[in-house]
This record gives C-alpha cells, sequence and structure tokens, in this order.
C-alpha cells in the first residue's frame, strides 16, 4: 500500500508542471517587425534628425524672391521715420519694407522713378499687410544691404524739459490706435498704450496739457518724414492733476 501511494505521488509531482502550462491562455500572435533605417526591428528616428523636426535654436530660413521695377515713392511708418517703398512693376504695385536705420542709404542711392531691383521674402505685418521685406536692392551700379544698424559716434544724453500747449489731434498707427497725442505747433508727444488707456477721457482736442520729458533725437541713418518734433513724456498735466507717465 505504501508503495501505492508514493509512486502516485511521484507521478503527480511530474505531471504537475504539464497541468499548468496547458491552465496558461496562449500568448499573442507576434506582430510585423518595424523596419526603419537602423534595420528590422528597430523604430526609425523622427523626421528632422534625433530632435525631431522643431529642434530650439534651429532658424527659420527665407526663399528670396527678386523684383526689378520703377520706385514710385517712400513711406513712412507711424513714427514718421522712412521704413519702405512703392515699386512699380509689369503693371502690378508691391510694398517694400526695410530697416529705419538703412532709410538715409536708400534715399541717397535711389530717387523716385528711377529703376530699382529689389531682393527680399515675403511676409505679413502686424497691420495684416503683405510686404516684401528687403534684403538688398540695387539702382544702378550702387547696392544696399540690410545690416546691423550704426552705433552713434557720440550718443546724446536726454534732456529734460518742460512743454505746454493745446491739443489738436490724436496721432495714430497704421491700426488706427492712437499711440501719441498732437500739440499746438506741431509737436507730437508719444504716448504708450497703456497711458493712452487711461487718460483717453481727458485727451482730447482743445483741452490744455503741459508736462516735461525730452526730444527723441532719430539714430544714424533713419530720416524723418516730416520735421516734427517728437517728446517722450515723463509727465503730463491734466486738468490740474499730474501723472507720472514714462
Amino acid at each position: 500500500m505504501k508503495r501505492f501511494i508514493k509512486t502516485t505521488l511521484v507521478l503527480f509531482c511530474v505531471a504537475l508542471p504539464t497541468i499548468y502550462a496547458c491552465s496558461q491562455p496562449p500568448a499573442p500572435p507576434a506582430g510585423p517587425q518595424l523596419a526603419g533605417p537602423a534595420g528590422p526591428g528597430t523604430i526609425p528616428p523622427p523626421p528632422g534628425g534625433p530632435d525631431g523636426p522643431d529642434r530650439s535654436g534651429d532658424r527659420r530660413i527665407q526663399q528670396l524672391i527678386t523684383v526689378q521695377g520703377i520706385l514710385n515713392a517712400y513711406t513712412a511708418s507711424d513714427s514718421n521715420a522712412y521704413d519702405g517703398l512703392t515699386l512699380q512693376s509689369s503693371g502690378q504695385a508691391f510694398n517694400i519694407r526695410f530697416a529705419p536705420h538703412m532709410a538715409a542709404k536708400m534715399m541717397a542711392a535711389a530717387k523716385a522713378g528711377t529703376s530699382i531691383s529689389v531682393q527680399g521674402f515675403y511676409e505679413t505685418t502686424p497691420e495684416g499687410m503683405n510686404v516684401i521685406h528687403l534684403v538688398n536692392a540695387t539702382s544702378g551700379s550702387q547696392t544696399i544691404y540690410d545690416g546691423q544698424p550704426p552705433a552713434p559716434a557720440n550718443p546724446p544724453a536726454e534732456t529734460i524739459q518742460p512743454f505746454n500747449g493745446t491739443i489738436t489731434d490724436l496721432r495714430r498707427d497704421r491700426q488706427g490706435i492712437a499711440n501719441g497725442i498732437v500739440l499746438s505747433g506741431s509737436r507730437v508727444i508719444e504716448l504708450s498704450p497703456g497711458v493712452y488707456d487711461q487718460l483717453q477721457a481727458y485727451l482730447k482736442p482743445g483741452t490744455p496739457v503741459s508736462g516735461s520729458g525730452f526730444r527723441l533725437i532719430p539714430p544714424p541713418g533713419v530720416v524723418l518724414a516730416q520735421n516734427t518734433p517728437i517728446i517722450h513724456p515723463q509727465t503730463l498735466t491734466l486738468n490740474g492733476q499730474t501723472y507720472m507717465v514714462r
């Protein structure tokens, strides 16, 4: 009897692993292997290199175009500085924009009515206008290149001076947003959007205003469309109340 029990236990121990294996669910079928540049079974790297297409520090390249035609006129920015021109080519008008510090060289090299060749790239301005950003321009034998603005030889010191007058109008940018007030005597007081928003109830034509500030002097190369004094205010006095606005 003991021999029979011993034999039965041995057979049960031998069969136990087989019973356990049969009780497990079948393994899922192996899927197809991924093929990539590094060989089968590996995941290919993202496009654009190991760091992906949008790596930080990458500079967006621009495709340049060339437009040749007749220079119609130079155009000025809201700050009264020339920063562009209109060009007529094959019956089509093009708006060209350049850095303000290039104005003096551009206006000396190419006059209105002369032929000019412009190389640049398309861009959209904050006002939603499609323009060509100038990279270089050639008129006759002279080529003007876009570059860093020259440093002033003797930077002017800011001299705070008083001013007073009567508001005759508001100065607005190309989007129609007020960015300054025009005083009697054709002087412009520049105002940041935040300052105008807080004081606009008092900034009406006919209102007397006084204050202190310094006159803005154009950097080298910048040409103003009108010889209008532009004052950056430090204080403004309206209706007997003085405000620090700088």
